[in-house]
């Protein structure tokens, strides 16, 4: 068990709050799609899910759809967003691992004549400037980089210094409410 600093948001509270939004705007069929080989894709995931079953609502695995660093280029291409929504075209609201993959999904969805909200709800993280661009703008979760630079730096000079100990910190999150969520209707 080696111990080690760190500074960082609480994807899985993230995940939930995301989702406790979908579901307070009337979704109950959310699917989402998580990155597999990193901490965020997986806390993002179970917070998605402790808010599904908190709520007493039902998914189906197949909404669920994984995707790697390896094998981003193919999963996410249109060829393999189709594959993916051919699983998942029953749900009327999407949580995707970032606002990239956020964006990539609406353009798809776009091409095949679906709307965003009016057709399906789409949320991500990152508060990329692209999830504030993008028509509509993407309801989001934003951490504040600067401040996590900031105490990082100085958890590294604590230790250049001297100090003992691992310490983490948790810098929190904020949503950032966008026009690509909505009531089903």
């Amino acid at each position: 068990n080696e111990t080690f600093d760190s500074v960082e948001m609480s994807d899985a509270r993230a995940g939930y709050e995301l989702t406790r939004i979908l579901i307070q705007n009337g979704h109950t069929r959310i699917g989402g799609i998580f990155k597999y080989d990193d901490w965020q894709g997986i806390e993002r995931y179970r917070g998605f899910i402790e808010c599904l079953s908190d709520f007493g609502i039902d998914f189906q695995e197949d909404w669920i759809r994984w995707y790697s660093t390896r094998d981003m280029e193919e999963k996410l291409s249109k060829k393999g967003l189709q594959r993916m929504y051919r699983r998942t075209k029953d749900c009327t609201a999407m949580i995707l691992y970032n606002d990239e993959v956020a964006g990539s999904y609406m353009d798809f969805l776009k091409d095949r004549g679906l709307r965003v909200p009016e057709d399906i709800g789409v949320a991500g993280f990152n508060a990329l400037d692209l999830a504030l661009q993008c028509r509509p703008s993407i309801t989001t979760v934003n951490v504040d980089r600067h401040r996590m630079g900031v105490l990082a730096a100085r958890l590294l000079l604590g230790r250049l210094s001297g100090e003992n100990g691992a310490e983490r910190l948790d810098v929190g999150f904020t949503v950032i409410p966008g026009q690509s969520t909505r009531k089903p209707t």
